[in-house]
C-alpha cells in the first residue's frame, strides 16, 4: 500500500513539476466549454502529419516554456489534423500550419498562416490577447 501511495505521489508531483512544459490540446467542443467559464481565447492549430513546418513549430516554438506559459494563461489550445479531423466553424482546409484565434462567441479574432520564430509568435499571441480584451 505504501508503494502504491508513493507511486501516486510521484506521478502527481511529476505532473505539477512539468505542467508548464507540455502544451495540452483539447477538442474544439471542450474548448467552448472552457472559454465560457473563463476569459481565454481559443487557439486552433491546423496541422498535418506530413507538414515539416508544423513539426518545426512544435519542436522550436510550441515546446518553449515561455510560449507554453503564455498559451496556457490566455488560450485554450485545439489541434486539428486537416487530413483526418473535422474542421470546425465551416473553415476550409488550409495551408499548414495555420493558427486561428476564436473568441467565446465563435468569432474569428485573428488568422495567422505559417511557421514563426518564438519572438514573433509571442508577439502574435500578445496582439491577440490585446485584441480579445476590446
Amino acid at each position: 500500500m505504501q508503494k502504491l501511495l508513493l507511486v501516486i505521489g510521484l506521478l502527481f508531483f511529476n505532473t505539477l513539476l512539468f505542467a508548464d512544459t507540455v502544451l495540452n490540446y483539447v477538442t474544439y467542443e471542450d474548448s467552448l466549454k472552457v472559454v465560457n467559464e473563463d476569459n481565454r481565447t481559443i487557439m486552433i492549430k491546423m496541422t498535418a502529419k506530413h507538414c515539416k513546418y508544423c513539426k518545426k513549430m512544435d519542436n522550436e516554438v510550441l515546446s518553449n516554456e515561455e510560449v507554453i506559459s503564455t498559451l496556457t494563461k490566455n488560450f485554450v489550445s485545439v489541434e486539428i489534423d486537416v487530413d483526418n479531423d473535422e474542421i470546425p466553424l465551416d473553415l476550409n482546409r488550409t495551408m499548414t500550419p495555420t493558427f486561428i484565434f476564436v473568441n467565446k462567441n465563435e468569432n474569428i479574432v485573428k488568422k495567422v498562416v505559417g511557421s514563426w520564430g518564438k519572438k514573433d509568435f509571442l508577439d502574435i499571441l500578445n496582439l491577440v490577447v490585446e485584441k480579445s480584451k476590446k
